[in-house]
């Protein structure tokens, strides 16, 4: 069951969430938020999969894109968070800051139901898939979305997980490149990343910023991945903003 919090002041979005959620999927509304301070609690608390954000609302305290930063602190990756505004002035700035989705109010069901099965398809797939790795006499499964990233070492690669350890595995960073699903992508001759877990790139200094077990990874990208990444960037954005725009 899909498990969602809002954080809204207006009484009419409330409700439409809560109604249309119940009639796209088996779903529950875990809390309601007036604030950035009971709604980062809830959060924190709760665990939700998706946190709905009213970007109508207006609070002197913070924007709520420094609400969804301040995660970072507190939590491995960031919480799936969908924002909903009357207008598309903020649809790009939600992109920037890592929000999962944008929808428009009032509320257009089919674009809620297209949110959540996105939601839903995406947790089935990576999350599911799980990767056997063989180690002497010992065989761990690893499920994809645990791996943060993984780096060469000669001939063996260094597998690190979102918990903070790692894994040794006899064999070459190529290998692991043809085996692994689209989400896994090469930044540098030594590395390749988990793209859901990126949390910045920045090109001007060549390098990725990964939501690490207690802070931020910094890797490198290579001249020779920096076209493959702003291309795997781009089409994400397309797709979303034509989402957004259909």
């Amino acid at each position: 069951m899909l498990k969602f919090c809002i954080i809204s002041q207006n009484q009419n979005l409330i409700e439409e969430i809560d109604f249309k959620m119940q009639a796209i999927t088996k779903s529950t509304c875990l809390d309601i938020s007036n604030n950035y301070e009971k709604g980062a609690n809830s959060i924190l608390k709760l665990n939700p999969d998706i946190t709905f954000i009213d970007l109508d609302m207006t609070l002197k305290d913070k924007s709520c894109f420094e609400f969804v930063k301040e995660f970072l602190f507190y939590k491995e990756t960031l919480p799936k968070f969908i924002g909903i505004s009357r207008g598309t002035d903020l649809a790009y700035l939600c992109l920037k800051n890592n929000f999962y989705d944008y929808i428009l109010y009032p509320l257009n069901e089919f674009e809620l139901r297209k949110s959540v099965m996105r939601f839903e398809k995406d947790n089935r797939g990576i999350s599911k898939m799980r990767l056997c790795l063989k180690s002497n006499s010992d065989y761990h499964y690893i499920k994809l979305d645990d791996i943060l990233y993984l780096q060469a070492d000669n001939n063996s690669t260094d597998i690190f997980l979102s918990n903070g350890s790692k894994i040794a595995a006899f064999e070459t960073l190529k290998k692991f490149e043809n085996k692994l699903p689209e989400a896994f992508i090469r930044t540098h001759n030594s590395y390749i990343v988990n793209s859901r877990l990126i949390n910045r790139v920045n090109f001007g200094k060549n390098k990725i910023s990964l939501a690490g077990f207690e802070n931020l990874i910094n890797i490198p990208l290579s001249k020779k991945y920096r076209d493959d990444l702003m291309s795997f960037n781009k089409k994400i954005l397309e797709n979303r903003l034509s989402t957004l725009l259909n």
